[in-house]
């Protein structure tokens, strides 16, 4: 979900509807880059591991997805 959200306001910063919220727009995606780099490191986290959890996962949910949207 945090992905998705960094990758959407990452798109925005290139459409010129945005550019009145650009300095916004930069420090949200630096909030989540933030978010997502203390997740990674509070659970230990490792790429090839987030991946594994995002293939087996049965409930649809994504690996430290799930853990955001809980919280």
């Amino acid at each position: 979900m945090m992905n998705l959200k960094r990758s959407t306001i990452k798109e925005q910063l290139d459409k010129p509807e945005f550019q009145s919220i650009n300095q916004i727009l930069v420090g949200e995606l630096k909030a989540i880059d933030m978010l997502i780099n203390k997740f990674i490191q509070l659970f230990e986290i490792q790429e090839n591991e987030a991946a594994d959890k995002k293939e087996t996962s049965n409930n649809g949910k994504k690996g430290m997805e799930m853990m955001i949207e809980t919280n």
